[in-house]
């Protein structure tokens, strides 16, 4: 059997992947659990990439490569500053 792990979303998204379930249930007779919903639209996305645009949304005209870097390097700052009041703690 296969891992299972929890995921964050907002209410939002969960009731539009509720939504989703709801149709490929009324399209193929049965139930679709939000993890076969989640991978039923990355399979989509890879053919119709603006599919999960349209559901989801997208942040236009920014670098998401760089903003990515960059909430990344304040993560590890913020990790790097937390450990080591623990390590002072002890």
């Amino acid at each position: 059997m296969a891992k299972v792990e929890s995921i964050k979303v907002k209410d939002e998204t969960k009731m539009k992947l509720i939504k989703i379930a709801g149709e490929l249930e009324k399209q193929y007779g049965r139930r679709f659990s939000i993890d076969e919903v989640i991978n039923y639209l990355i399979d989509k996305s890879t053919l119709k990439p603006e599919l999960l645009d349209s559901l989801f949304g997208s942040l236009k005209g920014v670098d998401l490569y760089n903003e990515l870097l960059k909430e990344r390097r304040l993560d590890e700052e913020r990790s790097k500053r937390k450990f080591w009041l623990l390590t002072q703690e002890l």
